[in-house]
């Protein structure tokens, strides 16, 4: 999803993944000041709360998230158990004491924030397998805002191109896309870069796709872009809720644009499901 997930979306995500199972979600790409203050929010003292560069606050904030946004919203959803992982160490995404939970779970959730901390965190570790793992056994992949755009082969981080955790291959996927002009510019910047037989995908805030195996449809109230640089000069469709890809023929079916909604400003996803 492209930012901003409504409680809708939460729904659909726990209508999809059911809500008796396990979800783990993933914080790393908030930033630690952020994580701190959810801290001080669940009743730590501030003198008490470790340097953010160790495993010790990581820990914290693993038993002390219980009033995380994002986690609140998806037990008012339905979800019955949130589990939460954070680590910046890549010898700890490496241990198969943090990464073998996600075989316990039936979900995860990647929540916004900056994409390169999840790259720099988990690229080429046990935690990545596993989250590969995940997806062939039928397992749910969601991503908001930047947990979104690092689910493809590459995104735009820190002023340079870097691996994403290529759950949709040959793709490139961009988010905010309805209120943030630079990131479609981002998006084909890529895509011009030696990548055009890749699939640029834009997610507006509070829209979703939903991807199962080589095709994907829209969810949301507002559009998702898709640019498809193998197309001579290169083509782009605009797909309203409803609509759907096929992402192997690059072939787009079109919905009813009366159902796309005026909305705030919130954040967008992506939802993959094998």
């Amino acid at each position: 999803m492209g930012g901003a997930a409504s409680f809708d979306r939460c729904k659909e995500f726990v209508a999809l993944v059911g809500p008796n199972k396990p979800v783990a979600v993933i914080v790393t790409a908030d930033s630690d000041g952020d994580l701190r203050e959810e801290l001080v929010k669940a009743g730590m003292p501030e003198d008490k709360i470790p340097e953010s560069d160790t495993r010790e606050f990581e820990e914290m904030v693993e038993k002390n998230l219980s009033r995380y946004p994002t986690i609140v919203k998806l037990k008012k959803a339905g979800f019955s158990k949130c589990i939460v992982m954070h680590t910046r160490d890549r010898k700890t995404a490496d241990d198969p004491r943090f990464a073998d939970r996600l075989d316990r779970v039936a979900a995860v959730y990647l929540v916004g924030g900056y994409q390169s901390r999840y790259s720099a965190a988990y690229e080429g570790t046990r935690t990545l397998r596993k989250m590969h793992e995940l997806l062939e056994r039928g397992g749910v992949v969601y991503g908001s805002s930047a947990g979104a755009s690092v689910q493809g082969d590459y995104h735009l981080g820190g002023g340079r191109y870097k691996k994403g955790f290529r759950f949709l291959s040959h793709s490139v996927i961009g988010q905010h896309m309805d209120t943030r002009d630079r990131e479609l510019g981002s998006l084909v910047a890529v895509l011009h870069s030696g990548y055009d037989q890749f699939l640029g995908i834009g997610l507006s805030e509070d829209t979703a796709i939903e991807v199962q195996g080589h095709a994907f449809n829209v969810r949301g109230t507002s559009y998702v872009f898709v640019h498809d640089q193998s197309q001579g000069m290169g083509r782009i469709d605009m797909l309203a809720p409803g609509a759907t890809y096929d992402m192997t023929t690059r072939i787009a079916v079109p919905s009813d644009s009366r159902k796309v909604k005026k909305h705030n400003r919130r954040q967008s996803s992506l939802t993959i499901r094998c």
